[in-house]
Order: structure tokens, then C-alpha cells, then sequence
């Protein structure tokens, strides 16, 4: 890094690991050590440019920096104040304040437009609206490049000269809409992201662009533009022995594509060299990503390395083999490969030790496990016995309709959160832990074609099977489904939902917290959420053996404290249908008799000799289905 001019780096935000790393690597780059200039290192500038700050917070940056007039606390505070961006800046502390101490060699820079600004570019009706929200954006605030520059970035891309609305007299030529360029790479990847579709696999080819893909990919070149065009006002204003660290979510980065890509476009349209020999770009990877899952796994540094080495994401996309060597560039010049888990330290109990493993090991059930079941979801299920659970929990004939017969088989949950949730026309909702799609296709009816519906799931290949049904069913344009962890969402844009529903999914998040914290960034200031989980009543006896997902089960006094804890009001636990065992009209014991099923699909819960001893316990006396909900 410290040969380098420019250095992107790639996150997940707020990972403890990923900002001690950050932390190091400002460190190094500030020792004076660069070997890319000559000069002397007393006039070498280190620039960090954030996107965790907008370009609105340039003023409390510097108040906090370089005038030293705010201390860490009253600089949090600030950001909170002005509460567009919604990052966690606690875990970046240590490197903040190392850049305020030494702000005679670095200087902090915002480098996002502030989110109500893109929401409003993405939330224009018309293309005279858009194009003279755009034009506000780009040359009043300076926020974006202005249209004279993208008409050069198209031509240097050899794009249709047409494409763009005519570089106009005042209040001409707004008819046609500003669409920012992105690059067939770049469309590639956002794609995967929201799909969940292997991009480094031979078989499973990019899809064309639809209204809907379309539209969400807007929103993110907004942000990488306008990153891009902040980033080279910088570079051009410093003196060339200045380096420059470039901060962003992965998505933005990685394969060179999104803002070090337009940052080329910028500086070639510009007459500039836009070769990115003299850069760096490190992105930060998953253990289980790279196909480490267990515990004593990832503490052997041989199997580490073996197992690494031999992962797809190191094969395919760092090193160019099969499809991933398709792209231009490596995923990354560097991939700093991190444990994900918080581990427990070494002196803490075994009992603790146990219950991290236990995390884990659900983590990863669940998503084999589910994926299993999307790879069978096609195949037609029991659509009475579906209808017969689904009218038990409260769902009506209309919302059946709705769901229709190709879909009711795949439904996962163990409540109704509609009930709860109210949901409107023109509201943006978030499913959390979607399956296959069934809730949030009953989201998609209730908002309408004025709002909008995302789906999230850790099954990859229940996201694919959703997002092929919602395709199928002429819906795609309100709904769209992504690979993601609910515990980690730092990647979906926070204050962002009016309604936050989960139906079932709680249940196995290892983290109550965590799951619970990622609601809160979501939800729009006022936004609502209507969570069914299953909860234990009582501790489970340490001597009897429970099934794994049970041991997940958070107990049932202890969710109102932690939801308020994080900040939600007017929380309350729905216990008006709380059974785990019921009775079911209009279907027999051969509907639930698996022996009878011949269909291949593949089940959850479906029962285990492993746990007959548990069939003498009234689990209605030990469980309970709740709703949970709360205002932000």
C-alpha cells in the first residue's frame, strides 16, 4: 500500500476486525514511507475520503479535525444530528482519533451525497423532474459531474451521443431523463448481489437488465458517481506527492468496477492518466465465504490456507480461473480474509465457547439446509395442507389468492405478520428472511405499483427460485430479492423502509441483537415492524439434549428489553396465537405422514429419531409463537 498513490478499500462497515485492519493500514500509510514520490515526506498529505460521511458533513469533519473545537463524543453526536448516513463511527474511533491527532499529515473528507439527495433523484416522477433534479445536484451543489462531463465520458466510451438530454439553455431540453452509465461488468455483479446468482460460475450467465434491476441499479451509480467525481475534485486540488485512501462498501469497489471504474472514465475524459497501475485496491472477505466455517477449521493455519487457497473466491475472482477471469481485474489486489465471529476469548467458559460453536453451527445448517429446499422448490408441494396452516395463522381467502397455487406449497413462516404490519400503498417493505418468496409477494399486493418490496435471504438458492417467481409472475418491478445475512446488512441503505416484517427467520438468528439492530438502521424514522419468531417461555434444563434451533430460541421476557434497548418505542409481544401444536381443519394425518409424500421435495422440521425423547414434553407449555412489533 505504501507504493501506492491511491488505495481503495473495500468493507463491511462496522466490523471490529475490518476497522482494526483500517486502523493499521492508515497507520502505515501515514509513516512517511511512500516510495511513489520523491518528495520530502514533511509534505506528503494522507487523504481518507469516507463514505461514511456525506459531503454535507465536511463542516462537522473539520470542526472535529482540524479546528479540534468537537471532541469524539460531541463529533458522534453531530453525525447522529444530522442522521442522513446511520453508520456505527464507535468501532472506527481508533482510527478517527488517530486522524485527528495527526492532522498536520491527513485530512478526513466526506464521500457520499447525502441520502436524501439520491432518494430524491431515484423518487423523481417524471424525466423533467429527474433531469432538473440532476442538473441542481451537479451544479448548484457540485454533488455530481454536470452534463457537459458525462456527454465526454460517453464519447470517450464510444455510447450513443444521443443518450443523454441536450446540454441546454436554461429550462430547455429537460424532456429526456439523466440514466447514469454503468458498465456491462459492473451490472454483472450488481446483479449477483441481488440475485444471489454464482457470478463466477461457467453455468449461470448474467440476465438482461429488466425495468425493475434497472431502476435499483440507478441508485447505486448515483452514490458511485457522485463518490467518483468528489474523489478527483481532491486529487486534482492536492499537491502531487499526496496519497489518497478511498473508503466504501465492497459493492462499490469491487473488480475495479463502480467508483474506481467512473473515477477512470472522469479522469481520462479529462485528458488525465486514468491507469490504474498506480492504485491498490484491497477488499475484505468472509471466512465462510472462503469456505471456512468451523472454529477449529479457521485456528489451524495449515487447513486455513489449504481451504482458502483452493476456495472459489480466491480461484475464481482473485485469481482469474473459469468464468471469473472474465472480468478485466482481479476482485482485488489484496483480500484480507476475516473471521466473522466474535469468538469468545480464551478465559471465558466452556459453557460460552459452546454456545459460540453453537452459533455457528446453526448458521451454517440453516443455509445448507435451505438451500436444499429452493433447489426442490419447483416441484409442486401440498397445496391443501398449505391453505389449512395458512388459515389457521390468520391469513385471509383474498391474501391466498394472492399467493396463488404455484407458490402457497413454498410457504415458510410460523405466524402472520400482516397482521400487525398494515401495510399501505406506496410503502417500501423489507422481508427478512424471505424463503421463497411467499410473504413478500402479499407485501408487493398491498403496496402497489407505488412502493416497493426487497427480500433477504442467507439461501442462495431460495433468493434464485424467489427471484425466477417473481419474474414468472409479472411482479419483478415491486419485487426484488437478495442474498444477505440479517444480521449483516450493512450494504442495504439504512432509513430506508417504512415496514420491516420476518416470518420466521428470528428463530435462528444467533444474534437477537444483532437481528434486531439491523431493523432499527433500516426502518425509516416512524417506520414500523411486525417480526414472528418462536420464543422459549422458560430455560431449557441443561441435562435434557434439544435440537440445535431450539438452543436458538431467544426466551420470551427477554425481547421487549432488547428491542428497547436498541431504541424501538411502542414495542409489543402479539401472544394472541401463540401454539406451537394445533389442530388443523380439512386435512388428515397423511397430509403431515412424510412416508406419503413422494414428491422429492426437500423439508425442514420434519422430525428426528434423535429427539423422540422430547415427544412426552408439551411444547405449548415450553413455547410460544409471538409477533413482535415496534416503531422506530
Amino acid at each position: 500500500a505504501s507504493s501506492s498513490k491511491l488505495v481503495w478499500f473495500g468493507e463491511f462497515h462496522s466490523e471490529a476486525r475490518i476497522c482494526a485492519f483500517l486502523d493499521q493500514l492508515v497507520r502505515s500509510l501515514d509513516d512517511g514511507s511512500s516510495s511513489s514520490s520523491s518528495a520530502p515526506t514533511s509534505s506528503r498529505r494522507l487523504h481518507v475520503v469516507c463514505e461514511h460521511f456525506s459531503f454535507e458533513m465536511n463542516d462537522i469533519l473539520r470542526q472535529y479535525q482540524r479546528e479540534q473545537s468537537l471532541n469524539f463524543d460531541q463529533f458522534v453526536q453531530a453525525y447522529r444530528d444530522i442522521g442522513t448516513e446511520g453508520h456505527k463511527l464507535d468501532e472506527y474511533k481508533s482510527m478517527l482519533e488517530y486522524c485527528r491527532h495527526h492532522a498536520d499529515t491527513i485530512q478526513l473528507h466526506g464521500g457520499f451525497i447525502p441520502r436524501p439527495c439520491a432518494s430524491a433523484f431515484m423518487k423523481a416522477s417524471t424525466d423533467i423532474e429527474k433531469t432538473a433534479l440532476y442538473r441542481s445536484l451537479s451544479e448548484e451543489k457540485d454533488y455530481l459531474p454536470d452534463l457537459p462531463t458525462l456527454k465526454d465520458v460517453d464519447a470517450l466510451l464510444g455510447l450513443d451521443e444521443d443518450r443523454l438530454p441536450p446540454i441546454p439553455a436554461e429550462g430547455a431540453g429537460l424532456a429526456k431523463p439523466v440514466e447514469l452509465y454503468g458498465s456491462p461488468g459492473h451490472y454483472n455483479l450488481f446483479e449477483s448481489l441481488m440475485s444471489g446468482r454464482d457470478i463466477y460460475s461457467l453455468e449461470d450467465d448474467c440476465p438482461p437488465p429488466d425495468d425493475a434491476r434497472r431502476k435499483i441499479f440507478q441508485a447505486q451509480l448515483i452514490k458511485d458517481w457522485a463518490m467518483a467525481h468528489r474523489l478527483k475534485h481532491v486529487v486534482d486540488s492536492c499537491p502531487p506527492e499526496d496519497v489518497f485512501l478511498v473508503l466504501a462498501g465492497k459493492a462499490h469497489l469491487t473488480h475495479y468496477h463502480g467508483v474506481p471504474e467512473v473515477y477512470s472514465w472522469l479522469q481520462r475524459a479529462d485528458g488525465k492518466d486514468g491507469d490504474p497501475s498506480d492504485q491498490l485496491l484491497v477488499c475484505a472477505t468472509m471466512m465462510y465465504e472462503a469456505g471456512l466455517d468451523e472454529r477449529s477449521d479457521k485456528e489451524n493455519d495449515e487447513v486455513a490456507e489449504r481451504t482458502i487457497l483452493a476456495s472459489e473466491v480466491v480461484r475464481g475472482s482473485l485469481f482469474g480461473e473459469g468464468a471469473g477471469g472474465s472480468f478485466e481485474q482481479p476482485v482485488a489486489d489484496v483480500l484480507y480474509i476475516y473471521d466473522e465471529e466474535d469468538w469468545s476469548d480464551d478465559e471465558e467458559s466452556e459453557e460460552d465457547d459452546s454456545d459460540s460453536d453453537a452459533s455457528d453451527a446453526v448458521k451454517k445448517e440453516t443455509i445448507e439446509a435451505y438451500d436444499k429446499v429452493g433447489s426442490t422448490a419447483a416441484t409442486p408441494g401440498n397445496a391443501r395442507k398449505a391453505r389449512a396452516i395458512l388459515t389457521y395463522l390468520g391469513y385471509t381467502e383474498d391474501e391466498q389468492a394472492v399467493i396463488g397455487d404455484q407458490d402457497i406449497y413454498n410457504y415458510q413462516g410460523v405466524g402472520n405478520p400482516f397482521l400487525l404490519a398494515k401495510i399501505q400503498k406506496g410503502e417500501q417493505v423489507i422481508d427478512l428472511g424471505s424463503g421463497l418468496g411467499v410473504d413478500s409477494f402479499v407485501a408487493a399486493h398491498y403496496v402497489g405499483n407505488e412502493g416497493d418490496v426487497l427480500g433477504i435471504d442467507i439461501a442462495k438458492k431460495e433468493v434464485k427460485h424467489a427471484n425466477a417467481r417473481a419474474e414468472d409472475r409479472g411482479v419483478s418491478s415491486l419485487v426484488t430479492f437478495q442474498h444477505g445475512d440479517i444480521e449483516k446488512l450493512n450494504d442495504v441503505e439504512p432509513d430506508s423502509f417504512d415496514v420491516a416484517i420476518s416470518n420466521g427467520a428470528f428463530c435462528l438468528a444467533p444474534s437477537k441483537e444483532k437481528a434486531f439492530a439491523s431493523v432499527y438502521r433500516l426502518l425509516k424514522p416512524g417506520g414500523r415492524m411486525s417480526i414472528c419468531t418462536t420464543t422459549v417461555r422458560k430455560n431449557l434444563d441443561v441435562e435434557t439434549q434439544w435440537p440445535l434451533c431450539m438452543k436458538m430460541f431467544v426466551q420470551l421476557d427477554k425481547i421487549k428489553p432488547i428491542c428497547e434497548a436498541i431504541g424501538f418505542k411502542n414495542v409489543k409481544i402479539d401472544l394472541s396465537d401463540s401454539d406451537l401444536e394445533f389442530e388443523l381443519e380439512g386435512v388428515t394425518e397423511e397430509d403431515f405422514d412424510d412416508a406419503n409424500d413422494k414428491s422429492g421435495r426437500e423439508k425442514i422440521h420434519v422430525g428426528s429419531t434423535e429427539f423422540k425423547h422430547l415427544e412426552g414434553y408439551d411444547m405449548n407449555d415450553l413455547c410460544a409463537r409471538v409477533v413482535v412489533y415496534g416503531e422506530k
